[in-house]
Protein backbone atom coordinates (compact mmCIF):
# COMPACT_ATOMS: atom_id res chain seq x y z
CA UNK A 1 0.00 0.00 0.00
CA UNK A 2 1.11 3.44 -0.71
CA UNK A 3 1.37 6.17 1.72
CA UNK A 4 -0.21 9.16 1.32
CA UNK A 5 1.53 12.03 -0.04
CA UNK A 6 2.43 15.33 1.85
CA UNK A 7 0.48 17.49 -0.42
CA UNK A 8 -2.55 15.28 0.23
CA UNK A 9 -2.43 15.89 3.69
CA UNK A 10 -1.62 19.60 2.86
CA UNK A 11 -4.98 19.80 0.52
CA UNK A 12 -7.12 18.56 3.92
CA UNK A 13 -5.27 20.64 6.17
CA UNK A 14 -6.16 23.83 4.30
CA UNK A 15 -9.70 22.61 4.10
CA UNK A 16 -10.18 21.87 7.88
CA UNK A 17 -8.31 25.29 8.58
CA UNK A 18 -10.94 27.18 5.99
CA UNK A 19 -13.52 24.74 7.44
CA UNK A 20 -12.94 26.08 10.92
CA UNK A 21 -12.19 29.63 10.03
CA UNK A 22 -15.47 29.79 8.37
CA UNK A 23 -17.29 28.40 11.23
CA UNK A 24 -15.12 30.71 13.44
CA UNK A 25 -16.47 33.23 11.89
CA UNK A 26 -20.17 32.51 11.95
CA UNK A 27 -19.71 32.02 15.89
CA UNK A 28 -18.38 35.29 16.20
CA UNK A 29 -21.43 37.02 14.53
CA UNK A 30 -24.02 34.70 16.58
CA UNK A 31 -22.70 35.77 19.77
CA UNK A 32 -23.54 39.45 18.87
CA UNK A 33 -26.93 38.72 17.19
CA UNK A 34 -29.89 38.14 18.97
CA UNK A 35 -29.82 34.63 18.77
CA UNK A 36 -30.90 31.84 21.36
CA UNK A 37 -28.21 32.39 23.91
CA UNK A 38 -27.66 28.17 23.82
CA UNK A 39 -27.58 27.58 20.36
CA UNK A 40 -23.67 28.78 20.58
CA UNK A 41 -23.06 27.18 23.76
CA UNK A 42 -24.42 24.11 23.01
CA UNK A 43 -23.99 23.49 19.25
CA UNK A 44 -21.33 26.07 17.65
CA UNK A 45 -18.21 26.18 20.59
CA UNK A 46 -17.99 22.31 20.67
CA UNK A 47 -18.30 22.30 16.84
CA UNK A 48 -15.49 24.30 16.59
CA UNK A 49 -13.12 23.11 18.94
CA UNK A 50 -13.73 19.53 17.44
CA UNK A 51 -12.52 21.54 13.91
CA UNK A 52 -9.49 23.05 15.99
CA UNK A 53 -8.61 19.20 17.37
CA UNK A 54 -9.49 17.77 14.28
CA UNK A 55 -6.91 20.35 12.60
CA UNK A 56 -4.10 19.63 14.67
CA UNK A 57 -4.79 15.97 14.33
CA UNK A 58 -4.17 16.64 11.06
CA UNK A 59 -0.95 18.40 11.38
CA UNK A 60 0.77 15.27 12.71
CA UNK A 61 0.43 12.89 9.32
CA UNK A 62 1.27 15.79 6.83
CA UNK A 63 4.67 16.59 9.15
CA UNK A 64 5.06 12.51 9.45
CA UNK A 65 4.92 12.52 5.62
CA UNK A 66 6.83 15.42 4.64
CA UNK A 67 9.68 14.19 6.94
CA UNK A 68 8.95 10.39 5.14
CA UNK A 69 9.60 12.14 1.99
CA UNK A 70 11.99 14.37 2.67
CA UNK A 71 14.38 11.15 4.27
CA UNK A 72 13.34 9.78 0.78
CA UNK A 73 14.83 12.40 -1.15
CA UNK A 74 11.97 13.97 -2.66
CA UNK A 75 9.05 16.30 -2.10
CA UNK A 76 5.65 16.55 -3.39
CA UNK A 77 5.03 20.01 -1.86
CA UNK A 78 5.17 22.80 -4.93
CA UNK A 79 7.51 25.73 -3.12
CA UNK A 80 9.06 23.62 -0.43
CA UNK A 81 12.71 22.36 -0.18
CA UNK A 82 14.03 23.42 -3.32
CA UNK A 83 17.19 20.96 -2.71
CA UNK A 84 14.79 18.08 -3.51
CA UNK A 85 13.59 16.83 -6.21
CA UNK A 86 9.99 17.71 -6.83
CA UNK A 87 7.30 14.53 -7.44
CA UNK A 88 3.82 14.96 -8.89
CA UNK A 89 2.19 13.44 -5.68
CA UNK A 90 -0.58 11.17 -8.11
CA UNK A 91 1.89 9.43 -10.45
CA UNK A 92 5.35 9.76 -8.40
CA UNK A 93 7.61 11.56 -11.76
CA UNK A 94 9.62 14.04 -11.22
CA UNK A 95 8.38 17.32 -11.76
CA UNK A 96 11.22 19.54 -11.03
CA UNK A 97 14.66 18.55 -10.38
CA UNK A 98 16.87 19.23 -7.08
CA UNK A 99 17.50 22.74 -6.96
CA UNK A 100 15.92 24.00 -10.09
CA UNK A 101 13.74 26.99 -9.56
CA UNK A 102 10.52 26.82 -8.07
CA UNK A 103 7.11 26.15 -10.08
CA UNK A 104 5.15 29.00 -10.77
CA UNK A 105 1.47 28.00 -9.02
CA UNK A 106 -0.45 27.57 -12.78
CA UNK A 107 2.05 25.32 -13.85
CA UNK A 108 2.23 23.32 -10.62
CA UNK A 109 -2.12 23.39 -11.12
CA UNK A 110 -1.70 22.52 -14.51
CA UNK A 111 0.76 19.69 -13.86
CA UNK A 112 -1.87 18.23 -11.45
CA UNK A 113 -4.49 18.52 -13.18
CA UNK A 114 -3.16 16.40 -16.04
CA UNK A 115 -1.88 13.86 -13.84
CA UNK A 116 -5.26 13.46 -11.74
CA UNK A 117 -6.86 12.71 -15.17
CA UNK A 118 -4.34 10.46 -16.12
CA UNK A 119 -4.47 8.35 -12.76
CA UNK A 120 -8.15 8.30 -13.10
CA UNK A 121 -8.60 7.19 -16.39
CA UNK A 122 -6.08 4.33 -16.12
CA UNK A 123 -8.00 3.03 -13.07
Amino acid sequence: MRRLSAYFWQRVLLRLLAAVGIWGGALMVLSFAKSPAFWPQTVGIPVFVVGVVGTLVVFAPMAWSRNAEELDGFTTLNGYARNLEQRDPYSGSVIREAGAPFLDSATFKALIAESKKAVRGAR
